[in-house]
């Protein structure tokens, strides 16, 4: 391991390159596969960095992009269950390898705009992610080179960080939504945002079919509290007649409103995350995506609401609410929000630290 001031320089060059790779996203300075190749050298190896060309090598104008984006989605939710390919599954697979098969992992997935609140989260959340693997998925250049720059930081923690680079799967995420690192989505509801979102469930079924994988979104703040952290309490609580757990949608919860914001897999729910990943062409118009097909297949297959277990509300609440094992920034303004109440602390160069 590398130590004292080679480290630090290690990170601040990495921290250097995330930053540049979110800058170029934005005005198309530079090219993404030179931009990861410095990565690498500044901070060791990227694990899974893809060779070949990005898929939006050249730069378009965001209005472009998001007319471009809502013309692809039709297409991609159609086409949702391969649109992943071998390829890019191999990489999921990769990162997954060699990790305890029970032995639940956090997994990631980010675009350039969320950056700081992912930064933010994974300061304030050592203590719960200590022992534990965290996969992160890339789906654009700059979330793949910060993902590099947190491994020295992973490892002082106790945390094994593996970062899988899938930026050429979904096209434009570059260049649409706000400009810059510190928003609070690509933009909710867009053509953009529900191509990522529903690329969750089938990232989900790739990991889960190798490691048990809790997937959670960036926007919640993990706490520990009497049994540890949330992977903890869900290994402990965890029914032997349950497929998936998922985060509950409401304080008093109904059996068929879900909250994918934090959705638990093994290899056990492949039938049932087929399923939902089935339900995205119909779920087109709907803002929320994937957790709106989610819940259209449970009051379509009532049957399969008994292999789904509901994560109390007290455990991990919605709405900025505060959870024994975490807080889901949901229906608030995020980034304002967290400022406020003092959970915005990200260490990433160019987030403002409120």
């Amino acid at each position: 391991p590398v130590r004292g001031e080679e480290a630090r320089a290690r990170r601040v060059a990495a921290e250097a390159c995330a930053a540049d790779a979110a800058q170029t996203s934005v005005d198309g300075r530079g090219g993404g596969l030179a931009l990861l190749q410095t990565g690498a050298a500044a901070h060791g190896v990227l694990m899974q960095v893809r060779e070949g060309p990005t898929a939006t090598t050249t730069p378009v104008p965001a209005e472009q992009a998001d007319a471009e984006a809502c013309a692809a989605l039709p297409h991609f939710l159609a086409n949702l269950g391969s649109s992943l390919g071998e390829e890019r599954a191999a990489r999921l697979h990769n990162a997954a390898h060699g990790l305890p098969r029970h032995h639940t992992v956090y997994a990631y997935m980010s675009t350039r705009h969320i950056l700081c609140m992912l930064d933010s989260t994974w300061m304030q959340a050592v203590d719960s992610l200590a022992g534990r693997a965290v996969i992160h998925i890339a789906l654009d250049n700059a979330s793949h080179a910060y993902c590099g720059s947190r491994l020295d930081w992973a490892a002082a923690g106790n945390i094994t960080l593996r970062c899988v680079d899938l930026s050429d799967w979904i096209p434009y995420v570059d260049e649409s939504g706000p400009k810059g690192i510190e928003d609070n989505n690509v933009g909710f509801g867009t053509c953009e945002y529900l191509m990522i979102v529903w690329a969750k469930p089938v990232v989900l079924l790739q990991l889960s079919a190798v490691v048990d994988t809790l997937l959670v979104d960036s926007d919640i703040l993990l706490r520990q509290s009497r049994e540890g952290s949330l992977i903890d309490w869900a290994e402990h609580h965890r029914k032997s007649s349950t497929v998936l757990m998922t985060e509950s949608e409401y304080p008093n919860w109904i059996e068929t409103s879900p909250n994918t914001g934090a959705v638990l897999a093994t290899d056990e729910s492949s039938d049932l995350i087929e399923a939902w990943i089935a339900q995205a062409p119909d779920s087109r118009a709907n803002d929320t995506g994937d957790q709106d097909g989610l819940l259209r297949l449970l009051v379509q297959e009532p049957q399969m609401v008994d292999e789904v277990q509901f994560i109390p509300f007290n455990v991990l609440a919605a709405y900025a609410i505060p959870g024994q094992y975490g807080s889901h920034y949901t229906k608030v303004d995020k980034v304002a929000t967290m400022k406020e109440r003092g959970d915005w602390k990200p260490s990433l160069r160019g987030c403002d630290d409120g």
